[in-house]
């Protein structure tokens, strides 16, 4: 049960935007315990561009200071007394929050929770894990229910996923880490599509960790073309180890990517696109290249504001759809396991995307991901 005294930790703290050098290493201390928060020793947390687009925030408009991270992992050190999804000693991954009691959670769907955006991504409203800094200043806490750019850290019961009984040391628990984001928003969507069968062709436009997870997917749903795209040949060639049919160098192709891929596909264009880039432009190469009464899906994040300019009488006369998926539409305490599973089964390389880094080297690993060298730095204290 919850101890009465407050955890000094260290943390990786954002005074201002990334861009001006304001993240730097700090101590905390967390406020005490609620009845529906564990308190969690982070082993290892992976980057994601979410992370660096909040904390690019211009000054003004920024949660600031704050802490962000939200593919973190770890052992429970201490739970509230409602708490019941994980016992001190539990391995557990951390995810994404939702109430759990809206309309929409209900049904089973928490990632399009009602609240979502506020219980995630509204720092500046939860300031509740971390007491004021030694200048008095309000330190901004519980990003995604967890803030894991930290030693150890307050975490929402419902970001919790318990993995006790599914992994077996601290090393496999922090290799995984980035299955609490990334790798299931990519995987999640390919198997949401209830309908999708072997003859179907996937397109996925961008071979981040997200892009990746989807062309491992759907190597689980046994399509027999799989088109992988990006203008990186790493990334090209380690689509081929995720289950890829077909690579595509974006950057060499051009204009003439499109054809490129109805040339794949029988001259129809893909069952399915998805687009893991968040770029407007590729969006729209997505869409082009989506077959008449097909598929279009958006996972990558573009920039607050940001309008996406359709032909509405073609677009009506393809029959196409286009809608977004957020953490791939799934119940992290029933996916992450399947995933798990993959893994072990070589599905899911893992081991072929995460570079480690010290946490006080988080500035080399930011950067080498923003320069696409590394496809998943992750963290480690």
């Amino acid at each position: 049960m919850a101890a009465d005294h407050n955890t000094v930790t260290r943390a990786v703290v954002c005074r201002g935007p990334l861009s001006e050098g304001h993240w730097g290493i700090e101590l905390l201390t967390l406020q005490p315990l609620k009845e529906t928060d564990l308190k969690v020793k982070v082993l290892s947390v992976g980057l994601f561009h979410t992370d660096l687009t909040i904390g690019s925030t211009p000054r003004e408009l920024g949660a600031y200071p704050g802490v962000l991270g939200h593919e973190g992992c770890g052992i429970v050190l201490d739970i509230g007394s409602k708490v019941t999804a994980a016992k001190v000693g539990d391995r557990v991954f951390l995810s994404f929050r939702s109430c759990k009691s809206c309309t929409i959670c209900n049904k089973g769907q928490p990632s399009y929770c009602s609240t979502f955006t506020l219980l995630n991504m509204g720092l500046g409203n939860y300031p509740r894990t971390f007491a004021a800094d030694k200048e008095g200043l309000p330190v901004k806490g519980f990003f995604f229910g967890q803030s894991s750019f930290c030693v150890i850290v307050t975490v929402s019961e419902t970001s919790v996923v318990n993995v006790s009984d599914h992994v077996q040391t601290d090393d496999d628990l922090k290799l995984l880490s980035p299955l609490g984001c990334g790798l299931q928003t990519g995987a999640g969507a390919i198997m949401k599509f209830q309908d999708l069968d072997e003859d179907d062709s996937v397109a996925i436009f961008g071979l981040g960790a997200v892009g990746l997870a989807a062309v491992a997917a759907s190597k689980v749903r046994r399509i027999k073309t799989v088109i992988a795209i990006d203008r990186v040949q790493s990334r090209l060639d380690l689509a081929k180890h995720f289950g890829a049919t077909h690579t595509l160098d974006s950057s060499r192709l051009g204009s003439e990517l499109v054809p490129a891929v109805q040339g794949l596909t029988e001259g129809l264009g893909a069952s399915v696109s998805v687009d893991a880039t968040g770029n407007l432009n590729v969006i729209k190469q997505a869409i082009e290249a989506t077959r008449n009464l097909g598929r279009v899906c958006m996972l990558g994040v573009t920039p607050p504001g940001t309008t996406l300019d359709i032909d509405s009488t073609s677009f009506l006369g393809s029959g196409k759809q286009l809608f977004g998926s957020v953490e791939g539409g799934v119940i992290p305490t029933e996916f992450i396991p399947s995933l798990m599973q993959w893994h072990r089964q070589g599905i899911l390389p893992i081991e072929k995307i995460v570079k480690f880094y010290p946490a006080e080297n988080f500035a080399q690993a930011l950067s080498d991901m923003r320069s696409g060298d590394v496809v998943k730095p992750v963290l480690y204290w």
